[in-house]
């Protein structure tokens, strides 16, 4: 146990550093801290000057927490693609290593990152956007931002295989980041939403979790939103299943055919 343990965290370093291409200072900074609050300023005014006079708060909550997929979906995505187009995927696949290693250790220290660009949300948004934290039941807020993060993170790895065997991957992400923005609560309500777009969010990270924070944030325990959380957990827990099984699928396939792409 001891030597998978060792093994993980070498594995988490060693493609955090050599495929992240956001880690020199300026693409760090700019993509972690800097950006998110960028779009949260962006929606929050937007909100402010709207008639919905709720919308600006709603629009803080809400893209604070989004901040945490922008971050994770870019860290794990591009370590994948840039695996195949760096040529090592190959020797991952030749080699004996452990699968289930390879695959979670991808999305380890891009974990943290999500974090650190909600929590500077937050506090830009209660220092310059008067946002009021009186209310919040910190354990319930705090026990749905790491649902959130770790459902996203799961979502993020499983989207990966589909960044190997395509080479046009990123406007898979763009669609992906589409409908989490517009269907998960984030920004639109979700009974506002037309038709079965208000069911479309209940199958992605950040739905129910987000519910429970918008709770959290107005006082509500973790009782009160414990509901919302185990469907947040098991949401993560689906992708984490079905994106191993496909991770590993995409290698079988690799092996039999002798390519990694499926499309062009």
């Amino acid at each position: 146990m001891s030597t998978l343990i060792h093994n993980f965290l070498i594995q988490s370093y060693m493609t955090y550093k050599g495929l992240f291409y956001w880690l020199s200072l300026q693409s760090y900074i700019s993509n972690v801290f800097l950006r998110p609050v960028l779009f949260l300023v962006m929606f929050t005014l937007v909100g402010r000057f709207a008639r919905d006079p709720e919308a600006g708060e709603r629009y803080i909550i809400g893209m604070s927490i989004y901040a945490v997929i922008w971050m994770i979906f870019g860290g794990i995505l591009q370590s994948f693609a840039r695996e195949r187009g760096m040529g090592t995927l190959s020797v991952v696949y030749g080699s004996r290593g452990s699968r289930l290693v390879n695959y979670f250790s991808r999305g380890v220290l891009h974990y943290p990152n999500g974090l650190l660009s909600f929590g500077t949300c937050l506090i830009f948004a209660w220092l310059i956007l008067d946002l009021r934290l009186s209310q919040v039941d910190w354990l319930a807020a705090i026990s749905a931002v790491l649902l959130i993060a770790a459902s996203t993170t799961a979502l993020a790895l499983f989207m990966g295989s589909i960044a190997i065997v395509f080479r046009d991957w990123f406007n898979g992400l763009s669609i992906i980041n589409g409908l989490l923005l517009t269907t998960t609560g984030a920004i639109i309500p979700i009974a506002s939403l037309p038709g079965f777009l208000s069911e479309v969010g209940q199958v992605f990270p950040l739905t129910h979790g987000l519910a429970a924070f918008r709770e959290a944030f107005n006082g509500a325990g973790v009782s009160a939103v414990a509901g919302d959380l185990v469907r947040e957990l098991l949401v993560g827990v689906g992708y984490a299943v079905s994106g191993y099984l496909f991770y590993r699928w995409v290698e079988t396939m690799a092996r039999r055919r002798g390519v990694l792409e499926y499309a062009a």
